[in-house]
């Protein structure tokens, strides 16, 4: 699904079952563009001049939904 930055987004285990949902640091287009990087290489992947986020969704902005 396509989402900008900042949306709520359904967080799943491996089997697609909802675990948590959360506030994204980037979009999905973002997302598929760093997907498997290193944190030190973000901000050259997106070409941003501000510090990338080193992580998708951060546990400050996240519930879990489901116990696993």
């Amino acid at each position: 699904k396509d989402f900008a930055k900042g949306a709520m987004v359904t967080i799943t285990d491996i089997a697609g079952r909802e675990i948590a949902r959360g506030l994204t640091n980037y979009s999905s287009e973002n997302l598929d563009t760093i997907k498997g990087l290193r944190s030190n290489q973000i901000a050259h992947a997106l070409g941003d001049n501000e510090k990338p986020y080193d992580e998708a969704v951060h546990r400050n902005n996240m519930v879990a939904t489901r116990q696993v």
